[in-house]
């Protein structure tokens, strides 16, 4: 059940604020309050500050409260057997892993937005504080955790859990620029995202294990979930489009720019070809695709558009040898499908 109630107020001809508060109640973890303030303020026709506070939350998801399989993988070809456990099994009240609850944020963003001559331009910073957040632990197995020995045997278990705070900060940025060119009209949009993530500490409880509180941490939220967060997506993403129109064609050309990516490993291994122990962790440089398209109208039914994504067929750098299961290439910043080119038939009714 929920109720809210949203509200809007020109203070002024130039000064607008807002508001909302929203209570739910959920059988599965009882009552929540968010709310909303926000405010834009004018400096005469071509230039606006605005900013904004919430807060909100988002409860686990069928999947993370109730979704199990099991798993194989190996370390310097030794293979391992897990299973990732639901919150509600015997393996999860053996090791003493609590129900999982709701993720609970702050939001925080301030920025102008301004036109001049033919030229929009948008800058937003913004900051997002989430707490509780819901990870995945590392493996148990019966060595560790004793307890679990009844119910795992020799295999690892591993659990999702309420395991940490985490941050996230940046800004966005996007430029419009619009105007005739001959008999057509041209479109530029410039856009960019720079943001950086933290994990900022464990959510560390008391749990049926003989390990120490440093490597019960270190476990609890491992080093690749963490590494995954704060450097495993790019931390920037700049994006220029150009868009021409003249009768009843258009065209349009993209160019993205992904930036660096960084992998931690989650477990010590046999490096190759130094052949010492160590993590594989891996830097992976940014990457730039382009995307083309042209389209046709024939009336205001029917368009026929030709184009392609990639179509320099790009691909990311290979995985280093000790990382390599089923991928041969990095999935974080254009993907590995390469080149894709297409014919699109559109139908308005």
């Amino acid at each position: 059940m929920a109720a809210y109630v949203d509200m809007e107020l020109d203070l002024t001809s130039n000064f607008l604020v807002s508001g909302a508060l929203r209570v739910e109640n959920y059988s599965d973890f009882g009552n929540v309050l968010t709310g909303k303030f926000a405010g834009r303020y004018k400096i005469g026709e071509n230039f606006s500050f605005r900013g904004s506070f919430s807060s909100g939350f988002r409860a686990p998801s069928l999947q993370e409260l109730n979704y199990s399989h099991s798993y194989t993988f190996f370390v310097d070809l030794v293979p391992f057997d897990g299973t990732l456990y639901p919150n509600n099994s015997s393996a999860s009240r053996a090791l003493g892993v609590s129900a999982l609850t709701e993720e609970r944020s702050r939001n925080y963003s301030l920025g102008f937005t301004t036109k001049i001559g033919k030229v929009d331009i948008t800058v937003d910073a913004y900051k997002i504080d989430i707490f509780d957040r819901i990870f995945e632990t590392g493996e148990f197995d019966a060595s560790s955790s004793p307890a679990l020995e009844p119910v795992i045997g020799s295999g690892l278990a591993t659990f999702r859990i309420n395991g940490g705070d985490i941050s996230t900060q940046g800004i966005e940025a996007v430029v419009n620029y619009n105007t005739n060119l001959g008999a057509g009209k041209l479109g530029l949009v410039l856009a960019g995202t720079f943001r950086e993530n933290k994990f900022e500490g464990v959510n560390l409880p008391d749990l049926n294990t003989n390990l120490t509180d440093a490597e019960l941490e270190e476990n609890y939220v491992s080093r690749s979930l963490i590494g995954q967060f704060e450097t495993g997506t790019p931390s920037s993403k700049i994006i220029g489009t150009l868009n021409y129109s003249i009768g009843k064609f258009s065209a349009m050309l993209r160019g993205t720019r992904f930036g660096s990516v960084q992998t931690r490993d989650n477990n010590l291994r046999t490096l190759v070809p130094e052949g010492t122990l160590g993590y594989a962790d891996q830097f992976f440089t940014p990457e730039f695709t382009t995307d083309i398209g042209l389209t046709y109208k024939f009336n205001d039914t029917l368009s026929l558009t030709i184009g392609g994504n990639n179509i320099f067929n790009e691909y990311p750098e290979i995985l280093r040898y000790e990382l390599r299961d089923f991928n041969l290439y990095s999935q974080y910043q254009q993907g590995t499908a390469g080149a894709y080119y297409f014919g699109r038939l559109t139908i308005t009714l």
